[in-house]
């Protein structure tokens, strides 16, 4: 309205009139800016909420690929199964047949050796009285021996029927026992190198306070030569640029873990290496309970943004050797273990150490281990003797290889030597040879 009255007033080229129309466009851009700044930030905000959804959504896909997966990997065990109890029922009905006709066989042994009786055996006497005969058998001698049982026979049935169905438990129990025990379970179905194998505690001839320090405790013990070999197989694994950060996972719980990387750890940094230990597992750590004096804040206060990683590094008594625990538990270990911050820290700690060791969560039980695998330079698979089956190693095998991990190798903990076998032959070996190395 001012415009036009001073047009009509003043004309179109006046002062005036100039000065509204500049206020005017003036006016109209600070609008057309702050419309554009309002859809910039609405963009911006939606932009945020479909990429969280879209981020939500690519970690629900990959939830239900490992829930796929798993259900795969089960059903071709109980198809295994089904083959395994097919395979069993037909050796049971095999032994029935067996035993029938050692049954039958035994019958006609008693029949053939049975007396013999002749007839007409024994004298027999005759009498004549008027018209008729009459005719008496003597009584028969009694026998000198038993007739039953017949020991000749029943001891030689009894130690082949011995034979047999002993023989046949063994076969039935070695089919169903589908640990792994000796390296060569592993070397027939799962297609990675053996970093080492690691002795149970009770076939040593010294007794370790805590497994956990074996190298530390009992230096010249085969338990602390055996993570010694597997140090030594890590370092020619690869180029010392591509093995510095590792992780350290296993199939189970209570598979060793924890034992594992700190003597690996504490071999290394014996060895004049700079090792940073974390404790990576969010679920049950285990670092903070073996270094009460270290720094609680953790790696979990590192990842939210608490602290810088360097506030967080604890030294031990051990020289060269430090660690960070895991910190108060959080309630999204999988998303901070995933996250820019987490692959930020394990940058920065490898160029500053020369080797940064994860003790992580157990693999099929939480998703953790999985995602912080394609993060690190490798990952070393423990594997328990005698309680993880081939079955659930090869499922953590293919499981690590298919997201496009580095699989190091495997190392065989708490391996129990056989009478007379390789191991007890090594075990033997090792103490005399240390015994004739000390000085008298």
């Amino acid at each position: 309205t001012n415009l036009y009255n001073a047009m009509e007033k003043f004309g179109p080229e006046h002062r005036a009139v100039k000065s509204i129309e500049g206020l005017i466009k003036a006016v109209k851009k600070q609008i057309e800016d702050r419309r554009k700044e309002v859809i910039k930030v609405q963009v911006s905000f939606l932009k945020q909420m479909r990429e969280s959804e879209l981020a939500a959504a690519q970690q629900q896909v990959l939830r239900l690929q490992s829930l796929f997966e798993e259900a795969k990997a089960e059903a071709r065990d109980l198809e295994d199964t089904l083959g395994r109890l097919a395979a069993l029922e037909e050796d049971a009905k095999t032994l029935q047949d067996h035993i029938k006709v050692i049954d039958a066989r035994l019958e006609d042994l008693q029949v053939l050796s049975s007396p013999a009786r002749a007839a007409g055996a024994g004298a027999t006497e005759e009498a004549i009285v008027g018209p008729v005969n009459i005719g008496y058998r003597a009584a028969e001698p009694l026998p000198n021996n038993p007739s039953q049982p017949k020991w000749s026979v029943m001891v030689p049935l009894g130690i082949v029927l011995g034979l047999i169905l002993g023989f046949g438990l063994a076969f039935l129990l070695e089919l169903s026992d589908t640990s792994v025990k000796t390296p060569s379970d592993l070397a027939r179905r799962i297609d990675l190198p053996l970093l080492g194998m690691i002795p149970h505690g009770d076939d040593l001839d010294e007794e370790i306070e805590d497994f956990r320090r074996a190298v530390l405790l009992a230096p010249q013990s085969p338990v602390a030569e055996a993570f010694r070999q597997v140090r030594t197989n890590l370092l020619f694994s690869g180029p010392a640029q591509r093995r510095r950060s590792i992780l350290i996972t296993s199939p189970a719980p209570g598979d060793g873990r924890t034992t594992v990387v700190m003597n690996l750890a504490a071999s290394a940094a014996l060895a004049g290496m700079k090792v940073l230990v974390v404790d990576a597992n969010f679920r049950r750590p285990a670092i903070g309970d073996m270094f009460p004096q270290a720094n609680q804040a953790g790696l979990s206060s590192v990842l939210v943004g608490q602290a810088t990683w360097r506030e967080v590094v604890s030294a031990t008594d051990v020289s060269n050797l430090s660690v960070i625990t895991s910190g108060p538990l959080p309630p999204n270990p999988a998303e901070l273990l995933g996250s820019d911050a987490m692959r930020q820290f394990i940058s920065e700690a490898s160029a500053e150490y020369d080797q940064v060791l994860f003790d992580g969560s157990p693999l099929m039980v939480v998703s953790d281990a999985v995602i912080l695998s394609t993060q690190v330079d490798g990952v070393v698979l423990v594997v328990r003797a005698g309680q993880n089956s081939v079955g659930i190693v090869q499922r953590s095998a293919e499981r690590l290889i298919r997201i496009g991990a580095h699989v190091f190798g495997i190392v065989l903990e708490a391996v129990r030597s056989m009478g007379g076998g390789y191991l007890r032959k090594n075990y033997e070996t090792f103490y005399e040879y240390q015994e004739k190395s000390l000085p008298e």
